[in-house]
């Protein structure tokens, strides 16, 4: 059963994801001229990254798995969002071929990067 202060810390960490998420698609929407290429990294990793840095948390792998899937889903839904009202018609960056491709491989990149800090960190800290 997680404590008041471990709850307090996933529910901060995806609110993080959540908020990055909203504040892409407000800025996509207001500035349609401009690319943001990192915010779907940013988005898919926060949730990760931040649930397993916050110490009051006390997170388990298994935390760090589901804040992981959450922060890819918030990512997704961005932009599923964006792709739906044009904001993702432009080019990609570098290999990229469009810039929705381009956000779903950095979802998928940010996942991963989350998930890798959140699993090593989750490791030095209850085992080191």
């Amino acid at each position: 059963m997680q404590t008041i202060n471990e709850r307090a810390g996933s529910v901060r960490a995806i609110a993080w994801g959540g908020g990055f998420a909203l504040l892409w698609v407000i800025l996509a929407f207001a500035r349609p001229s401009l690319t943001f290429h990192l915010a779907p990294f940013l988005v898919a990793a926060a949730p990760p990254v931040l649930l397993a840095l916050d110490d009051a948390a006390h997170a388990s792998r298994t935390q760090i798995v589901t804040a992981t899937a959450i922060g890819a889903g918030l990512a997704l839904v961005a932009t599923t969002v964006l792709a739906g009202g044009g904001r993702l018609d432009g080019a990609g960056f570098g290999p990229f071929s469009s810039a929705l491709s381009e956000a779903l491989i950095l979802i998928g990149a940010g996942a991963a990067v989350g998930l890798a800090v959140g699993w090593w960190r989750t490791e030095t800290t209850q085992h080191g």
